[in-house]
């Protein structure tokens, strides 16, 4: 950020003023003031305008009144603040927890001398933020269950519920940054009032942020998490009274991430590649027909009124611990994104000594099943590819397009994505699987902002680089240390 400097001219604004009443009062620390305006003028900014990492958000403080206005400093921050509000057994809990704080310096000989804002002047103070990548240590003091969790939480969060179009958020949940300033008086009759200034204007202005989010590793699913099921077996029958024809199984992993553009209008596709194996019960049961398949996106925010110790989507808690003890509540709201009826589906069948490779998510249920249907000798099986494509668009008026922001972590509000996926089976028995995949929404870097890592050389590049510091290192010549001659020993510590 630069350093502000107050710069004034004569001439009037015509813009409408405001005007408070308060009376002076030594003792309560009451001060009148005049009319006055005080406006935040941000440069190249309109309203659907996104600010991503490492973007200056720079503009100018104009402040004019209409009497002469005495004061002692000038604020001008950049705050992120989160908000929630969890209802509880007698009144709902409101929390409100600072994210950001980042405040420019105005030096002292920026001031004008004496400090008094004289009437009929209009004063412009320059400022310059840059969007941090991180917060400070300070924004997470709780403790936390894993060092990760603190790593979650000190990523700078994306604005919550202030987009122009939905963003898949309740109104309980909030994330809102903006560029706020104050013009301070601090009367030294009071020196309480002394320590934190009385405010005698204010102005604020809010800023969209979409910080870039990368890639993370996949989400470890254990059998407690309720949120995912990444396998699902069912026993199919031809009717409640027939025998059993067999088991399928249909099982699948995390998909990559899927990658918001800087603009947050548009984003990358992906795909889910779901495994069907059908075990039959006698060898010549025909494997069922795949008649439809489908996705929808469901977006969970997880907000609360205390700081959160985990993270929220692999933790199971139970309804009345949550809402009680934990004052933690969620939101949960799904998109369509893909159904399709399929024609001409095609099982693979192989004998069943060629082990199918295990996913590591099959429950104990599935695998009892897995053993009582080992009669056939034979296993058939598929791979289904969905692909997801979010409905980022919508055209210029905003259309049926939704704002999908990064999944994050925060102390009190986070967000999750959850891949639903659904595949209908018909033909020897009739059936569907569902899946609940973890899926995450990533966020591209901006162009041009310089924050990227500097890519690493090929191996060509770097041998050639190598070469020419040994040549242009400089030689120093010395008698070697007679401890190391003719020997083999390595130098190290006493």
């Amino acid at each position: 950020m630069v350093w502000g400097k107050f710069s004034s001219s004569s001439s009037a604004s015509s813009a409408a003023s405001s005007d408070a009443s308060t009376i002076h009062n030594g003792s309560s620390g009451k001060i009148s003031f005049a009319k006055f305006q005080m406006e935040i003028q941000l440069k190249n900014h309109f309203r659907s305008k996104v600010y991503n990492t490492g973007a200056p958000i720079e503009g100018d403080v104009v402040i004019s009144t209409h009497r002469d206005v005495r004061f002692d400093s000038l604020q001008i921050i950049l705050l992120g603040m989160a908000r929630t509000r969890v209802e509880g057994m007698g009144a709902p809990h409101a929390t409100t927890h600072t994210l950001l704080k980042l405040a420019m310096p105005v030096p002292q000989s920026a001031y004008p001398v004496p400090r008094v804002l004289e009437a009929g002047r209009t004063y412009r103070v320059p400022f310059n933020f840059v969007v941090p990548p991180h917060l400070t240590m300070g924004a997470c003091a709780h403790a936390v269950d894993a060092d990760h969790v603190r790593d979650c939480h000190l990523a700078l969060p994306p604005t919550v519920g202030f987009w122009e179009r939905d963003d898949l958020s309740p109104e309980t949940a909030r994330v809102e940054y903006c560029v706020k300033a104050r013009v301070l008086r601090s009367p030294a009759a009071d020196e309480a009032a002394a320590a934190h200034g009385v405010k005698l204007m204010e102005a604020a202005e809010q800023v969209t942020i979409l910080p870039t989010f990368g890639e993370r590793p996949p989400v470890s699913v254990g059998k407690a998490d309720r949120l995912y099921r990444m396998a699902k077996s069912k026993t199919l029958r031809k009717n409640l009274l027939s025998s059993r024809v067999g088991r399928v199984t249909a099982s699948a992993t995390q998909p990559s991430a899927v990658f918001l553009r800087a603009d947050g209008l548009a984003a990358s596709e992906t795909a889910a590649r779901v495994r069907l194996e059908f075990e039959p019960a006698t060898p010549d049961a025909a494997p069922p027909r795949v008649t439809a398949v489908s996705a929808k996106l469901a977006a969970y925010t997880f907000y609360s009124s205390t700081a959160m110790t985990s993270l929220p989507d692999l933790v199971s808690p139970s309804p009345r611990s949550s809402a009680v003890l934990d004052r933690r509540a969620s939101y949960a709201t799904t998109v369509p994104l893909f159904s399709a009826h399929v024609d001409g589906f095609r099982w693979e069948q192989r004998p069943r000594h060629q082990a199918r490779r295990d996913s590591g998510y099959s429950s104990a249920a599935d695998l009892d099943g897995a053993r009582k249907s080992s009669a056939s000798p034979v296993l058939h099986t598929c791979d289904i590819e969905v692909p997801v494509r979010l409905p980022c668009g919508g055209g210029a008026k905003g259309g049926r397009g939704k704002t999908f922001i990064p999944s994050f972590s925060s102390c009190i509000v986070s967000r999750v994505y959850v891949l639903q996926l659904s595949v209908a089976l018909a033909g020897s028995g009739s059936a569907t699987l569902s899946l609940r995949l973890p899926i995450q929404v990533a966020a591209e870097a901006a162009a041009g902002l310089g924050m990227a890592e500097e890519e690493l050389p090929d191996f060509e590049t770097a041998l050639e680089e190598a070469e020419a510091d040994r040549h242009l290192r400089p030689r120093v010549l010395s008698v070697p240390d007679h401890r190391f001659v003719e020997t083999s020993e390595l130098p190290g510590y006493d």
